[in-house]
């Protein structure tokens, strides 16, 4: 019976885009409720300052989407999301442990009215990432039918393992990596599935045509701050699908039995010889938790 994943591989487009569409917006708003005030009020510089700045930020925010970027260029037939989808199940995926560490440092300002403010920043202070050991690497996604019109492609990625021993010595492998890079007081970690060519979303159009129309459209609505409110029109005139890429994993803990043949066998006169094993075939197989060499 297959377990469940003791560790889940982090999908890049967990976020909730809905939330952050309508975010969006109302920074768009606020963007033409600057302007408006600079002509109303007579305080140009100021007024046109906050809107610069808002606009920056609608224009990196939204531009940092997946399914922005989808909609306005990677648009891809029937047959080529079909491909792509077949070739990322039967590529076999990168599985990486990864940490940033880092602590809050509050700063304090004096503002010219003698009055005081304080602003905290996060200062990341290590960094590291290490790929997982494993034995085999297995596709077990659900079979993909790409669609018939226009669809907003997400694709996601996940993971899974053979048994509870593969869980346990994921689990075990996870553990002793953070436990050698934890260095600050906050950490972002996780494990993160990576595919060759991966694209975390795009436009299935089966009558092609559309890029072209998109394009131009995406690039004048952010020139002119609207491309929130763009955006959310053409994407709700779109069909959504969300397709997760699946790998499960088998790990064999190091020291049993069932490890031993994937290795040279020593000679009786040489027990070093096996790296990842005491060499003692009268001694009974020894729990995950005790065997040399393992990531506990």
């Amino acid at each position: 019976m297959e377990s469940q994943p003791l560790i889940k591989a982090a999908n890049r487009n967990t976020h909730n885009t809905k939330c952050v569409r309508i975010f969006m917006c109302v920074l768009s708003l606020a963007l033409y409720a600057m302007v408006a005030c600079a002509f109303i009020v007579g305080e140009m510089f100021i007024f046109f300052g906050v809107a610069g700045f808002l606009w920056i930020v609608i224009t990196i925010g939204m531009w940092m989407m997946p399914e922005v970027r989808a909609c306005a260029g990677t648009h891809v037939s029937r047959e080529k999301s079909e491909s792509l989808v077949r070739t990322w199940c039967r590529s076999e995926a990168t599985v990486v442990m990864w940490i940033r560490c880092y602590h809050n440092r509050t700063s304090t300002h004096r503002n010219s009215d003698g009055s005081t403010s304080t602003r905290t920043e996060k200062v990341y202070t290590h960094s590291a990432s290490q790929p997982v050991s494993f034995d085999a690497q297995e596709d077990v996604s659900a079979p993909f039918t790409a669609p018939n019109q226009s669809t907003l492609m997400t694709i996601g990625t996940g993971l899974c393992y053979s048994d509870f021993v593969s869980g346990a010595c994921m689990e075990a492998q996870y553990c002793h990596f953070l436990s050698h890079n934890t260095r600050d007081t906050h950490q972002e970690k996780g494990v993160r599935v990576d595919l060759p060519g991966f694209k975390h979303a795009f436009l299935v159009t089966p009558g092609g045509g559309m890029k072209c129309k998109t394009v131009p459209l995406y690039v004048f609505s952010t020139i002119i701050g609207i491309l929130p409110f763009v955006h959310m029109a053409l994407s709700s005139a779109v069909d959504r699908q969300q397709f997760t890429v699946t790998k499960k994993l088998s790990i064999i803990p190091a020291g049993s039995y069932a490890a031993q043949p994937l290795a040279p066998a020593p000679s009786p006169e040489e027990p070093w010889a096996l790296p990842y094993a005491v060499y003692e075939p009268s001694a009974p197989p020894m729990p995950v938790e005790q065997q040399p060499g393992s990531y506990v």
